[in-house]
């Protein structure tokens, strides 16, 4: 009598192990796959406040830039909504392994006027969302006015496209975000 309750003991361990070893094995495959990655359903989002404003975002680890194949660029389409003009004079990201600068061209922004500046961002990953804090350092055109910082974030999965820059007959060179692939 004794042993058919052992028996049905290991009868009850064996099915059940084999049991937990499967559900282990599903869970393992979900997650190498990314599946079970929390950010993945968190929606993409721009941060900057209302007063530099980030009307538009494209983020690529392969991009093409006039011609020119960059890996790693983020560019933001910024929008002047102080009521007086500003100078953009620095940029900087961090992506959690501390500060870096994004090299930018100082550039003197009217009120309501828009501006794309495009950084170098290394490190981004291409399958999975990037948070990255950006630092923009401005100041009001008036050469007295002391600078200012806005600090805001791009949550976001790098997208295919192209950042292309296109030139006028005044000279004057545009930069325009494509999302679609097609010639700016």
């Amino acid at each position: 009598m004794r042993k058919k309750k052992a028996q049905s003991a290991v009868e009850f361990l064996s099915t059940y192990g084999w049991v937990l070893l499967i559900l282990l094995a599903a869970l393992g495959i979900l997650m190498k796959y990314g599946f079970l990655e929390p950010g993945k359903y968190l929606p993409e989002k721009v941060e900057f406040g209302n007063q530099l404003v980030a009307e538009e975002y494209f983020m690529d680890v392969d991009a093409n830039v006039d011609g020119i194949e960059i890996d790693h660029v983020v560019a933001i389409k910024f929008r002047n909504g102080f009521p007086r003009d500003i100078n953009i004079a620095a940029m900087m990201y961090d992506i959690g392994d501390g500060e870096h600068d994004c090299q930018i061209m100082s550039a003197d922004l009217e009120s309501g006027d828009n501006a794309i500046f495009a950084c170098k961002v290394t490190g981004l990953s291409k399958r999975t969302k990037n948070k990255i804090t950006f630092k923009v350092k401005f100041s009001r055109t008036n050469p007295s006015a002391p600078p200012h910082v806005i600090t805001g974030i791009v949550y976001a999965e790098p997208a295919s496209g192209e950042y292309c820059t296109l030139e006028y007959e005044t000279g004057h060179r545009i930069h325009e975000i494509d999302h679609n692939n097609e010639v700016c």
